[in-house]
């Protein structure tokens, strides 16, 4: 085998660890938007790491998460960075009304 192609094989081998190594992110579900809201003021970034989400602030931290099996909730949740608590974390209905989970009763709508 040349040297070359020993690099690449290594190289490749190593692309293959790095990605095995990846925390696996899962979709958020109604049970786990009931958790988190269990929490209360005690739910921070850290609770909600491992949740598939989309990046969507512009100048704050703002992560948003679908819901699955919700009929189109949504969760957000924003701040000014990741090293203080979320500013907010509300779960968002498909006909745009929101509920704060950390300080507000999930609504009866939601599924269980």
């Amino acid at each position: 085998m040349t040297p070359v192609l020993k690099l690449l094989t290594a190289l490749l081998a190593a692309m293959f660890l790095l990605a095995a190594c990846q925390p696996q992110s899962e979709k958020m579900t109604p049970s786990d938007v009931r958790a988190l809201a269990a929490l209360k003021e005690e739910l921070t970034w850290k609770d909600l790491e491992g949740f598939d989400h989309e990046e969507v602030g512009s100048g704050l931290y703002i992560l948003k998460f679908e819901i699955t099996g919700s009929e189109g909730y949504v969760l957000l949740a924003g701040g000014g960075s990741k090293t203080e608590p979320p500013l907010y974390v509300t779960l968002q209905s498909p006909t745009v009304e929101s509920w704060e989970i950390r300080t507000e009763e999930l609504p009866p709508t939601f599924p269980k």
